[in-house]
């Protein structure tokens, strides 16, 4: 019997097939090893490990708190940093410096979440020094389980003697079970300041700040919002949150040329906000 033997055009098809397959196969594994591996590279954890404020370039088993943020701003992407029970005090001097090397603590992108162990015994202390966090370039950060306390700004500048807690310049946050208390700030925003140039200089910052169990308690501004001051077209959302015994003396800023500004607990200026269940 004669045998009919596949033709070399028919044969050749079949090996263009085959090899198709395989090249599909081997990209769909390059694309999968990819995505992978950069979605790892994009999320990591850190552990605070020491209360000692210090800045080697590294954090590994002796990592502060401010070498987490730094560890974190350099990753990108998501990253979570664990901060135990202790008091954590800013004690690096330096002024004009916004990568967290000295100074306050400088979040500048991604997405970070800071959990304390709990708002009495996870202290994050200014020092007296400078603010204690400034969130910059559109981070998205959360905050929980951290009293922030006695943070300073002495400076006459709109910028850089407000927000002497927490200052977000451009970006997203969320704070719960958390604690801000005697803050001071030369200008605006006690504990807080939204807003990197406020309405009164023209500009108008957009993002979302969600307080949830939060307590601002005994901050001070000497111009307007003593414990929060948001910028135009900031959504506030509170929900059983306390904002009490806060002062805003009103000097050192005329508003419109014809009155002194206040607003001792929360200083709101063309924003969005919604109450949940209490603010007293």
């Amino acid at each position: 019997m004669k045998t009919t033997q596949p033709s070399k055009s028919i044969k050749h098809i079949t090996i263009l097939r085959t090899t198709a397959r395989a090249l599909v196969a081997a990209t769909l594994l390059l694309v999968n090893w990819t995505v992978s591996t950069s979605l790892a590279r994009q999320s990591n954890s850190y552990v605070v490990t020491k209360a000692k404020d210090s800045a080697d370039g590294t954090c590994d088993s002796d990592c502060s708190l401010r070498e987490a943020i730094i560890a974190a701003n350099l990753a990108g992407g998501s990253n979570t940093i664990t901060v135990p029970q202790g008091i954590y005090q800013l004690e690096l001097r330096g002024d004009n410096e916004n990568s967290a090397a000295t100074g306050d603590l400088d979040i500048v992108g991604g997405n970070l979440t800071i959990n304390g162990a709990d708002e009495v015994n996870t202290v994050v202390n200014g020092g007296n020094l400078d603010r204690v966090f400034d969130i910059r370039n559109g981070a998205h950060v959360q905050m929980s389980g951290l009293t922030i306390r006695d943070g300073v700004l002495n400076t006459a500048s709109e910028v850089d003697g407000s927000g002497a807690g927490i200052r977000v310049v451009a970006g997203n946050l969320s704070l719960s079970q958390v604690t801000l208390t005697n803050n001071n700030a030369n200008l605006y925003g006690g504990a807080l300041m939204y807003g990197f140039r406020l309405p009164f200089s023209g500009g108008s910052p957009v993002g979302l700040l969600q307080m949830d169990h939060v307590s601002i308690i005994n901050n001070t501004a000497r111009a307007a919002g003593g414990g929060v001051l948001l910028g135009e077209g900031v959504h506030l959302e509170m929900r059983s949150s306390v904002v009490t015994d806060n002062t805003a003396s009103g000097n050192n800023v005329v508003f419109n040329n014809n009155g002194r500004v206040g607003g001792a607990g929360l200083f709101v200026m063309g924003s969005n906000y919604s109450d949940g269940q209490s603010v007293p």
